[in-house]
């Protein structure tokens, strides 16, 4: 089992969090205060330098659920995952893009994509 922590369209009530219908929702959760969330229009992206701390959602998911996100989120090609420091000390993935390509984007300031 592995720990992913979602920040748009995978979070509960959007789009694509049906994907994780089978996993275990551990609960909201925010990241330590050392990140960027931009606005890609339809979806945000993290990226792994900043100060902002970003509110998402922790899941427990196996394998195969992890397999299709990472389809869904281009990993690695567009996306890549990696681990994500949560303000509760968990260890879990997330899905990360390279800053030196989309630092121009614009900047959710609140650290929250739905709260815009």
């Amino acid at each position: 089992m592995h720990n992913l922590f979602v920040y748009g369209t995978l979070r509960e009530g959007h789009m694509r969090n049906s994907v994780l219908s089978n996993s275990e929702f551990i609960g909201k959760v925010k990241t330590k205060k050392k990140y960027t969330l931009i606005d890609l229009s339809a979806f945000p992206g993290l990226l792994k330098d900043g100060s902002t701390k970003v509110t998402g959602e922790l899941y427990k998911v196996d394998s195969d659920t992890l397999k299709i996100c990472d389809r869904i989120e281009g990993h690695p090609d567009f996306y890549f995952r990696d681990f994500v420091d949560l303000a509760n000390g968990i260890e879990a993935y997330a899905y990360f893009l390279p800053a030196k390509e989309y630092d121009y984007r614009p900047v959710v300031k609140s650290g929250d994509w739905f709260k815009k």
